[in-house]
């Protein structure tokens, strides 16, 4: 596929060249999370990321597929797109869900108790990527993070 110029929403200031790596369609469901982990992971070391951000590309990005599982109805439609960001060397994920009705909003930062078990997605997210965000797409949102590949 060929690189595009496109301007990034959500934060990422200027113009970037995104060359497209890979993406997936599926319905939203749990299971989900295990086959992104492993397809985000072999985009990451097929783009060049060295092994340490390719475990974090795929911690990252099973933690908005699950984010988008858990809170979307069941049955939506969510695509996993993996983008390399010319520009700069990251690798960008993007995981957008059909969901009409959830309106995009900020990630929300919060700090969950210590034996909870959710809460902890966004957190990551804000802490390990270099940028993060949420835009708005027809029908849905798409929640997208950038990692340097290094």
């Amino acid at each position: 596929m060929p690189a595009t110029q496109v301007h990034v929403p959500a934060g990422r200031t200027g113009h970037h060249v995104l060359a497209p790596v890979a993406e997936i369609r599926c319905v939203g469901r749990a299971e989900l999370v295990r086959h992104v982990r492993n397809f985000v992971h072999e985009c990451a070391i097929g783009a060049g990321a060295s092994a340490d951000a390719a475990d974090t590309t795929k911690l990252l990005a099973s933690e908005l597929v699950s984010n988008a599982v858990r809170h979307t109805p069941l049955g939506t439609m969510v695509r996993i797109e993996v983008l390399h960001d010319i520009t700069c060397g990251h690798l960008v994920v993007g995981v957008e869900d059909g969901d009409a009705a959830g309106l995009p909003s900020p990630p929300r930062h919060r700090r969950p108790a210590w034996d909870a078990e959710s809460g902890r997605g966004i957190p990551l997210m804000t802490s390990l990527a270099e940028e993060c965000g949420v835009t708005p797409v027809p029908g849905g949102k798409r929640v997208w993070f950038a990692l340097a590949m290094g």
